[in-house]
């Protein structure tokens, strides 16, 4: 099963880790949420029963716990890292092993918050080439069902080539100037995009681009 890349951008407060927070919560399969700026990020309230990781062997220990597939796809992890590349790593070498085991019938999602942080706008830091892992998790993981989410404010601030293995972009909240730039890049300029904060786009980056679904943020994630 080929695992669907997203793309979540959104100035800040206009609702993209709150859409974020819901596809963690509901995602059927091994949800890990790389904690690298907000300890308090993720709370009990947030996502019921998320698992707190500080480590590889923590995360991994998680895994090993849990004694069926159907407890392991409920497994929702709050990696907590201060190197966020790191933790992108971590994440994607357990990932792997989770696919192993499970013949990649469990898909592993891993959300990146401030993608730049991992993904800049370099060649020479963000290829495949170079071992970056978020651009491997995009680029050669989706057979593996390993499913990537970046958030950023401004896509424009991502290295481009691993961002086109995303199947879906979606836009949260309303577009400021600062935008104009990734609108005309990716093409977006005929898309009606939210005016409000909490309301949400899925795109789907065809040419043109196609709005596939939209609507309001959820309150019990917010």
């Amino acid at each position: 099963m080929k695992a669907k890349h997203v793309m979540i951008g959104g100035s800040s407060g206009g609702g993209k880790t709150t859409y974020a927070r819901e596809m963690y919560a509901k995602h059927n399969g091994v949800s890990i949420w790389v904690n690298h700026n907000d300890e308090d990020g993720l709370t009990s309230r947030d996502v019921d029963g998320a698992r707190v990781a500080r480590s590889f062997s923590e995360a991994k220990d998680l895994v090993t716990s849990c004694t069926t597939q159907r407890e392991l796809r409920r497994l929702r992890i709050d990696y907590r890292c201060s190197d966020p590349t790191k933790g992108v790593a971590d994440s994607r070498q357990l990932a792997l092993a989770i696919a192993d085991a499970t013949d990649a019938e469990v898909c592993t999602q891993i959300i990146v918050d401030e993608g730049h942080t991992v993904l800049p706008d370099d060649e020479d830091t963000s290829a495949v080439k170079t071992g970056n892992p978020l651009a491997k998790i995009l680029h050669e993981d989706r057979d593996e069902n390993v499913k990537g989410v970046v958030m950023t404010q401004d896509p424009t601030e991502l290295y481009y080539p691993p961002i086109k293995n995303c199947k879906y972009f979606v836009w949260c909240g309303e577009v400021k100037t600062w935008h104009r730039g990734y609108l005309r890049y990716y093409g977006l300029n005929e898309v009606d995009l939210p005016t409000e904060d909490w309301r949400y786009v899925v795109i789907k980056p065809t040419d043109p681009p196609q709005v596939i679904d939209r609507g309001t943020t959820s309150e019990e994630y917010a």
